[in-house]
């Protein structure tokens, strides 16, 4: 599914960044993996990402973003996304109280 980036605050690179380097200090808020190290635990590179907690796209608090390596933000993301996966659009349209 590609990214809408319309959805995403303007100065999304400047919050990114901040909540990587800044606030995170260049490390994984979950695990403590350092950015441009290998992995302590699956040995690859870590290139940390500012992740969403919420999964919406539209929350702009700064508690709403985490920095994350891949293990971390994949880890996160899993059941979000076996439940788009499971439940496809009506998941996606955040309709999915219609089925459950």
């Amino acid at each position: 599914m590609p990214i809408d980036r319309s959805r995403y605050p303007k100065n999304w690179n400047l919050i990114s960044y901040f909540v990587r380097f800044t606030r995170a200090k260049g490390k994984c808020e979950f695990c403590g993996a350092e950015h441009g190290k290998p992995h302590p635990t699956t040995g690859s590179m870590v290139y940390l990402q500012a992740i969403h907690v919420k999964h919406t796209l539209e929350a702009n608090s700064w508690e709403d973003y985490k920095a994350a390596c891949q293990k971390c933000h994949f880890t996160y993301d899993r059941r979000a996304s076996q439940m788009a996966r499971r439940y496809g659009k009506c998941y996606r349209d955040t309709q999915l109280d219609l089925f459950t």
